[in-house]
């Protein structure tokens, strides 16, 4: 069960990351190297998906808006429940 909530404490961490990147963007000015680390750690996640996008009708080169968030997200809660519930059949 320790390890069921670790990867839980995982998928949360990885999900309060995702959101402060979100509302670090409202803030260009701010810099630092927290803010460097959160870029670096989110990046890998929001990369894959924003490629995908690109190439969907949803996207494009003139793409205002990055919903590569909002995907990340949605990935991130059926990840998360598909793995608990594999672990908990398991352990």
């Amino acid at each position: 069960m320790h390890f069921i909530t670790a990867v839980d404490w995982f998928f949360t961490a990885l999900y309060i990351v995702l959101l402060v990147r979100i509302l670090l963007s409202w803030f260009p000015n701010v810099r630092g190297r927290w803010v460097y680390y959160i870029f670096h750690f989110t990046e890998p996640v929001l990369a894959p998906i924003r490629k995908i996008i690109q190439r969907s009708p949803l996207g494009g080169s003139g793409m205002v808006i990055d919903f590569s968030p909002i995907f990340a997200f949605l990935l991130i809660f059926l990840l998360r429940d598909v793995i608990i519930s594999l672990l908990g059949r398991l352990l």
